[in-house]
């Protein structure tokens, strides 16, 4: 069985505590529901923490920082209604809400990003090490790219991937 990353359990977490202070919302339960969209927006904030403290020591605000910022603010604006006494729950949806969205553009960049590299380094894979350099006589000899030299004539095999960008001298393939 394939191990979670971090950030898809924090993703994961995120979306469900979303989803339990959406039913707690709906049973008219505002403390409950209060509690699972702060715990919603606290799974964000751990998701993006790394990052955001990252670019802090760097001396720079980044998108991580901007949305710890802002979800922190809707949190702060959120306790202290409550501590007067009024539950206003789109404060704290909102902030979880935004968050989460935030998490999922993430984890989508960084999994495309993954899947791409995987297919530059099979691509790269697939091309060839070495050439057939002509010699002055007309024999080959097997050469390594890097020792490979501007002017070299090379000797493509049929069905052989090209190794080097070149001109066409002479031949033919099928």
């Amino acid at each position: 069985m394939r191990r979670l990353s971090r950030a898809q359990v924090l993703l994961g977490l995120s979306g469900l505590c979303i989803v339990a202070g959406a039913v707690f919302e709906l049973l008219r339960e505002p403390v409950f529901s209060e509690t699972w969209y702060v715990a919603a927006a606290l799974a964000g904030l751990i998701f993006i923490a790394p990052h955001a403290l990252t670019s802090l020591k760097k001396h720079m605000l980044d998108m991580n920082c901007l949305m710890g910022i802002a979800v922190i603010g809707a949190l702060c604006m959120g306790f202290v209604q409550s501590r007067h006494g009024v539950i206003q729950l789109d404060t704290f949806r909102d902030g979880a809400i935004v968050i989460f969205l935030y998490q999922i553009g993430e984890w989508l960049e960084d999994w495309s990003r993954e899947r791409s590299s995987a297919s530059l380094k099979e691509l790269e894979s697939l091309a060839p090490t070495v050439a057939f350099v002509k010699d002055a006589d007309g024999g080959l000899r097997e050469v390594p790219l890097s020792e490979i030299s501007r002017g070299d004539v090379i000797e493509i095999r049929p069905g052989a991937r090209v190794p080097l960008d070149g001109e066409v001298l002479a031949g033919a393939s099928d």
